[in-house]
């Protein structure tokens, strides 16, 4: 009878040792899936982020594309102000340069008078 009983007391220190390996199994999975919800939770926090610099990355770029315009127009403007000099100064018939704000520049002599003696001071 003492085997019968040492059995039953043995069959049942296994079923609770079988019991608590599954409850530490179950902890563990609930502890994964918290750690894995905090990841999640990171995970999107990062990808808002992300698009928030997207976002201001694209308002840079058309603001880049703006300037880029602009450089272009005043290039253009530049080429076609110097097309314009250039042809002013050929079309002329004689050598003048035509400079705003000053006197045509020739090959002619100057009709100014100068003195011929000394410099006399007051």
């Amino acid at each position: 009878m003492k085997r019968l009983i040492g059995r039953t007391d043995l069959e049942d220190a296994l079923k609770k040792l079988d019991k608590l390996t599954v409850e530490e199994a179950r902890m563990a999975i609930a502890e994964n899936l918290k750690a894995t919800h905090n990841v999640d939770e990171r995970v999107r926090g990062v990808a808002n982020s992300v698009a928030g610099v997207d976002d201001r990355v694209a308002k840079v770029d058309d603001r880049v594309a703006g300037v880029e315009v602009v450089t272009q127009q005043t290039a253009s403007d530049v080429d076609q102000i110097k097309r314009s000099s250039f042809l002013n100064l050929i079309g002329a018939g004689r050598w003048t340069l035509r400079v705003p704000f000053r006197e045509a520049i020739t090959r002619e002599r100057s009709q100014m008078a100068l003195p011929t003696g000394p410099i006399k001071e007051p």
